[in-house]
């Protein structure tokens, strides 16, 4: 079985929004990836949704988001309703934005928040009156798009009242450029050296920063990215131990089922069987 993975096409704008229960244009009862980000605005909740082989229930007033390459499976009660936004990574409409939102995925973050019926209601007008433009055709129009977009994901990712704005420390710096240059290269790199290589750091450093940001070692968070994507492929790409172990960097298959049994104490073939038993519910 393959994953599919599904692009954006729309005919009128390259931002779309929609009723939860609209006709969409592929089978979302089946795990799938997409290219562009998915944002999720629920104002009555019911069900639940798979997002990277964890499971999380669907809240009323709450909203989620899935981003770009991650599995998706959304198991929604009828009962529920809400919004869908999606959008490309080139139409985030600025470069503070797009921290914003690359922070949440570093951050391993799914829920944006739960249980606000405010803070949906202020939203759900904000995607109302951006879909009310999308009537205004030309450029005056797309531009308009744009700017109300962009307020709708400052309001979206809005800090707390009492936030205030820090600077971000050489830690957060480097544990931050560290997971971008581990994300580009965890394919093929699986050695602490190589990123501190690029990194222009010492292991010490790194270590102690990892640590103290996210409590664990880099070769950890290493070892963690490769199992992930190790799990993706087990369950949707019908591979060979061979192609695997070469997809994932692994000199040979023995050396990747090593891998898998010391992280998951299970062989390939167990870990596949446990994880289409988890999708099956």
């Amino acid at each position: 079985m393959t994953i599919p993975t599904h692009s954006l096409h729309s005919e009128n704008s390259r931002i779309v929004i929609e009723d939860l229960g609209y006709q969409n244009p592929y089978d979302f009862s089946k795990e799938h990836r997409h290219t562009y980000y998915e944002i999720f605005l629920f104002d009555k909740g019911g069900g639940s949704q798979l997002i990277d082989f964890l499971n999380y229930d669907i809240n009323e007033n709450s909203c989620y988001i899935v981003f770009p390459k991650q599995i998706h499976l959304l198991k929604r009660k009828e009962e529920s309703s809400g919004k869908i936004i999606q959008f490309h990574e080139e139409d985030i409409p600025s470069s503070v934005l797009a921290a914003e939102l690359t922070e949440l995925r570093l951050n391993g973050s799914v829920k944006i928040f739960e249980n606000d019926p405010g803070r949906v209601n202020h939203l759900t007008k904000s995607l109302n009156a951006i879909s009310e433009n999308k009537k205004e055709l030309g450029t005056n129009g797309r531009h308009a798009e744009r700017h109300l977009f962009a307020a709708f994901l400052h309001q979206l990712l809005v800090k707390p009242v009492n936030y205030k704005a820090k600077t971000q420390s050489p830690d957060q710096n480097l544990v931050r450029d560290f997971q971008n240059l581990l994300e580009k290269k965890y394919k093929q790199q699986h050695k602490v050296v190589f990123y501190i290589s690029g990194l222009d750091t010492t292991e010490k450093k790194l270590t102690s920063a990892t640590k103290k940001l996210l409590g664990l070692t880099p070769l950890k968070l290493i070892h963690n990215r490769i199992l992930l994507e190790a799990k993706r492929l087990l369950l949707f790409e019908e591979l060979s131990s061979k192609e695997l172990a070469y997809e994932l960097g692994f000199e040979t298959p023995p050396a990747f089922s090593q891998f898998i049994k010391s992280k998951t104490e299970k062989t390939p073939t167990e870990l596949r069987e446990q994880l289409l038993e988890i999708h099956k519910q």
